[in-house]
């Protein structure tokens, strides 16, 4: 299993440029149309440079990250789920 860490969550405008890439990709993903005003967690996988972008307003809970990174073999650290817990309002 590979530890996931929360980077920041941010508004879609506010992303840091080297990291609007993957919430491009996640955005095409899952077929949303952004309008800049989303809010987006993104997370890294420990020791790389693999990224992966949350939509908050989009998702059904923590259940439901930890289950889409479950079939990545992959989990939250503690901090990354308390860090998320916050932004979802769980």
């Amino acid at each position: 299993m590979h530890l996931v860490d929360l980077v920041g969550v941010y508004g879609v405008d506010a992303v840091p440029p080297e990291l609007k890439g993957f919430v491009h990709f996640q955005a095409n993903m899952e077929k949303l149309e952004l309008t800049g005003s989303e809010r987006v967690a993104l997370l890294v996988v420990q020791n790389t440079e693999s990224h992966i972008a949350v939509f908050i307003d989009k998702v059904g809970g923590i259940k439901e990250i930890e289950d889409r990174l479950g079939k990545q073999q992959s989990r939250l650290s503690e901090g990354a789920r308390v860090g998320l817990l916050r932004a979802i309002g769980q």
